[in-house]
């Protein structure tokens, strides 16, 4: 299905670039967290076990790493999107 991620892997170079660019250059303890909660799959109270953090600490880091990650996808094209850019 080219709408969905899968489909899309691989169609947006520049797109691919900029994600790949901010997770290295993330702090040692955001990319663990991004590693843990996006990659491994682990739910956010997991995630605050094993970096022994409070559960609040971790949802604020994700959401603060999410809007800085938005941030530099605002204006982006993104193929097969309906939306007008």
């Amino acid at each position: 299905d080219p709408n969905s991620i899968e489909g899309r892997r691989g169609s947006n170079p520049e797109l691919r670039l900029v994600v790949q660019d901010f997770l290295t250059n993330l702090s040692n303890s955001d990319a663990r967290l991004i590693e843990l909660r996006y990659f491994q799959g682990m739910r956010v109270h997991e995630v605050a076990a094993e970096l022994q953090v409070s559960i609040s600490d971790v949802k604020r880091r994700l959401f603060r790493l999410k809007a800085s990650l938005r941030s530099l996808l605002v204006g982006m094209p993104f193929p097969n999107d309906p939306r007008p850019i």
